[in-house]
């Protein structure tokens, strides 16, 4: 966001929302920067070793932010390579729909609001319901 889109926010009584964990984020951050030096006592404005604190402080949000979206980007490959790995193995798992404990051989990985399902039979499993792989050397296999 450039800074004549930020004083015409600002102009406008935009109030800088804050995001579900109650954080402000960098738009908001850079909007609080600018009113601060559009508001400034011209007699004592702001120190330069203060600003380039502030400035430092959102180079680091920013980079934080960028982490953040790589550690969620990661955690959805290995969401993938976790549900493929399981293609043609047979799980045990629960089925929260029906209630019921559902076994069988899964035979695809579906995606649905990015994340993966897993396909045994006519049901669609999540991952994280699995209770068990069962291998071949799995004694309980009956």
């Amino acid at each position: 966001m450039d800074i004549n889109a930020i004083q015409q926010q600002y102009e406008a009584g935009f109030t800088a929302p804050v995001t579900k964990k109650g954080e402000l984020g960098k738009d908001e951050f850079l909007l609080l920067l600018v009113t601060q030096m559009r508001y400034q006592d011209p007699l004592e404005p702001v120190k330069d070793t203060e600003f380039i604190s502030q400035l430092a402080q959102f180079n680091s949000l920013e980079q934080m932010q960028k982490l953040n979206q790589g550690f969620e980007s990661m955690h959805k490959w290995l969401q993938i390579a976790q549900s493929s790995g399981m293609i043609n193995k047979e799980i045990e798992a629960i089925d929260f729909n029906s209630g019921k404990i559902v076994r069988g051989v899964v035979t695809e990985v579906r995606f649905k609001d990015g994340q993966p399902w897993l396909l045994v039979g006519n049901n669609e499993i999540s991952p994280v319901d699995v209770l068990r792989i069962i291998g071949e050397g799995d004694e309980s296999d009956g």
